[in-house]
């Protein structure tokens, strides 16, 4: 979704190319709801200040359809409402509520993803 913001000054340009882009942006989200639907499960990179909010959607889809979500942060800056959670609170609670968790080390991700998908 990362590609949405790079065109963000093309879009206001004339509403032809507004029109066109909002399609294709929509195109894209039933192509990613579909293929959460499809998966085992979802891995979410969480790095950054905040948790993307295309990142935090998918995480509530994955959540909303049973999928087990292990979330990933190697980011060592705080982040979320609480100094107590690794991320936004709700973030972390959608990943725990799916059997999940959140990892902050690539040995730790290989371990869970093997228990978590074997």
């Amino acid at each position: 979704m990362a590609f949405i913001f790079a065109l963000q000054s093309t879009i206001s340009i004339s509403g032809y190319i507004l029109g066109r882009v909002k399609i294709n942006i929509l195109n894209q989200i039933n192509s990613l709801t579909r293929a959460i639907e499809k998966a085992n499960g979802v891995v979410a990179v969480l790095d950054g200040v905040d948790v993307d909010s295309g990142t935090a959607s998918e995480i509530g889809c994955a959540c909303a359809r049973g999928k087990p979500i292990l979330g990933f942060r190697s980011d060592f800056r705080l982040t979320g409402d609480n100094e107590s959670c690794t991320v936004n609170v709700q973030v972390e609670y959608f990943i725990e509520k799916s059997g999940g968790k959140v990892v902050t080390n690539l040995s730790e991700l290989k371990a869970e993803l093997k228990r978590m998908f074997r």
